[in-house]
């Protein structure tokens, strides 16, 4: 009941999240979420934000029945948006789930956590890019658009942390694939 109040009332939305899934579904990318939270908290907080209206497709760890210490979610994403794994780009923010990304063969994007803190050389052994903020999100994706030319990008699969307070946190998934490179 705590947690779920949290989820309600308390944790605030990181800057710079809310412009960038409205950029995304401008511009019709489709949007995953995949969380190791239960739907119920995590469908609150982002209706609460008013931003569940940018998510194509959102799947929970107790929904896929195992952690993301194995791909069943981030497969279960691109099976449910009709994403093929060589268009896909995993962002995320967990140690773990970056090397569950890496590992199952997807390109992985690391996002800045003050939560985690993965060394130098995990991040350039499972990430093929690392990320500090969602303002450079913000700022790449007009990069990532110029050298793909919009139209061909389908889905973008990104690692969204959405919101943080203390210890308690979702953590999203969307998805972003591109047809001319692997931005």
């Amino acid at each position: 009941k705590y947690i779920f109040y949290l989820y309600q009332h308390e944790i605030e939305i990181k800057p710079y999240v809310r412009e960038y899934l409205a950029r995304l579904h401008k511009e019709g990318v489709k949007i995953c979420l995949a969380t190791l939270t239960d739907r119920y908290m995590a469908e609150a907080v982002l209706e609460r934000f008013d931003v569940l209206k940018y998510f194509d497709y959102i799947v929970t760890v107790p929904e896929v029945g195992v952690t993301k210490d194995q791909p069943d979610i981030y497969e279960d994403c691109l099976k449910n948006t009709g994403v093929e794994k060589k268009d896909a780009v995993v962002f995320e923010d967990a140690p773990y789930c970056m090397k569950t990304a890496h590992d199952a063969g997807f390109v992985c994007y690391g996002i800045e956590d003050p939560w985690q803190n993965p060394s130098e050389e995990f991040i350039g052994k499972y990430c093929d890019r690392f990320i500090r903020s969602y303002k450079d999100l913000l700022n790449g994706y007009s990069i990532i658009i110029k050298l793909c030319y919009i139209k061909q990008i389908k889905t973008v699969i990104l690692y969204v942390k959405l919101i943080s307070v203390g210890y308690f946190h979702i953590q999203e998934v969307q998805y972003v694939s591109c047809n001319c490179c692997r931005r």
